[in-house]
């Protein structure tokens, strides 16, 4: 989603559902500097107490901060840097 977009309400309700299963083993962020509360809550129930979490961002977030211990942290543009997380995580 784009700065200032909203969710549809169908999408929020979605993510919810599926969060609502617990925690995932990994939780892959990208491009966001997680400024709304409820993007990073997202990620934190989706990380639980041991999930990875894979921020791509050419910049440091939020997410470099709370996640330093468990975090891959790849700072590159999405576009170059996706490719080689997918073949990594394969």
């Amino acid at each position: 989603m784009w700065f200032d977009e909203e969710l549809a309400e169908l999408e929020v309700s979605r993510i919810e559902h599926f969060l609502a299963g617990g925690p995932c083993d990994l939780v892959i962020v990208v491009g966001t500097t997680v400024s709304f509360d409820y993007v990073r809550d997202w990620i934190v129930r989706g990380a639980g107490v041991s999930g990875v979490v894979v921020d791509v961002n050419p910049d440091e977030s939020q997410v470099t901060r709370q996640f330093q211990q468990r975090g891959w942290h790849v700072r590159e543009r999405a576009g170059d840097a996706l490719p080689a997380v997918v073949r990594a995580l394969s």
